[in-house]
Parts: structure tokens; C-alpha cells; sequence
């Protein structure tokens, strides 16, 4: 096993965080709007999936929060948690299209997961490696984690922008 702190970083953020969270975030998604007949338009995806994915941030917020005290509370509060939101809505949006466009329900999954896995790997390799990293590798670091994070952002506004916008054409049109 590698100690370089990239390799570590990166390894820990796509296999240990970004994959098997968005994969259970997937899982309760898909199987509750498979019951659900309120689940009947594509908007409702990015409803679902941010709230599903909101659960989860509080549920991991309580565990990291339990260690690391009221400061990564504030830090979670103001980024992973709207991180999480996002990322959610574009997976929620994936399962709507899979739903109303026939598409296949796996392909909800790669885009959530290669943003989260982006946002944490900066992080995770600042864990891993420490000061040794030097100043400049870390502040390029936290600016990636700033980047993919507004990105993320931006991308799941965009999104629930243009499908109000659609909404509002059917509804005109209705």
C-alpha cells in the first residue's frame, strides 16, 4: 500500500467516501421513488435526491461533529452540507431521467460520484499528508476543494433553474 498522500487521498476519497455514499444515497433513492406515485415529474428528482441527500449529511455531520467539535460543525454547515444538497439533486435528477426518459437508472451514479469524489480528495489527501505537503500544495488543495465545490453548486442551480423553466412551459401549454 502506497503512502504517498495522493495516492491515499484519492483512494479514500472515490473508494471509501465518494462511492459507497452516493451509492447509498442511490439505493434509498431509487427504491423510494419507485413506490411513490407523488414522484411524477423530473423536478421532483432533484427534490428527492437533495433531501436524501440531506439526511445523510446530518447523519454524518452528527459523527464528525461528535469528534471535532462546534468549529467543523460551522466549517460542514458551509460546505459539505450544501455539497451534499447538490450533489444529491444532480443524482435525483439522474433516477427522474431514468424514470421519464427511459434511460437506465445506473447511469444516475457516475456524475455524483466523480464531484464527490473530486470535493473530498483534496481534503483527504491534506489528512493524509499533513504539513509535509507544504504551504502552496495545501492552498492549491483547499482551492480545488473551493472549486469543485462551487461548481457542484452551480451545476444543480442551473439545473433546478431549467427545470422550472420546463414546468412553466407545460403548464402554459396545459
Amino acid at each position: 500500500v502506497s503512502q504517498d498522500p495522493f495516492v491515499l487521498g484519492a483512494m479514500d476519497a472515490f473508494v471509501f467516501a465518494a462511492i459507497p455514499e452516493e451509492l447509498c444515497k442511490f439505493l434509498v433513492l431509487a427504491l423510494y421513488v419507485r413506490r411513490h406515485s407523488a414522484f411524477d415529474e423530473p423536478m421532483d428528482g432533484l427534490v428527492y435526491g437533495a433531501t436524501a441527500s440531506l439526511g445523510f449529511a446530518a447523519l454524518e455531520n452528527v459523527l464528525y461533529v461528535a469528534t471535532g467539535g462546534i468549529g467543523l460543525a460551522v466549517v460542514r454547515a458551509l460546505t459539505a452540507v450544501p455539497c451534499h444538497a447538490a450533489l444529491g439533486a444532480l443524482l435525483g435528477y439522474g433516477v427522474a431521467r431514468s424514470r421519464f426518459e427511459g434511460r437506465a437508472l445506473i447511469l444516475a451514479l457516475p456524475l455524483p460520484i466523480f464531484l464527490h469524489g473530486l470535493y473530498d480528495f483534496p481534503l483527504l489527501t491534506l489528512r493524509a499528508g499533513g504539513d509535509a505537503l507544504g504551504d502552496g500544495v495545501i492552498a492549491l488543495l483547499l482551492v480545488l476543494a473551493i472549486a469543485v465545490l462551487v461548481i457542484t453548486l452551480i451545476a444543480a442551480a442551473r439545473l433546478a433553474r431549467r427545470l422550472r423553466g420546463e414546468q412553466a412551459l407545460v403548464g402554459r401549454a396545459g
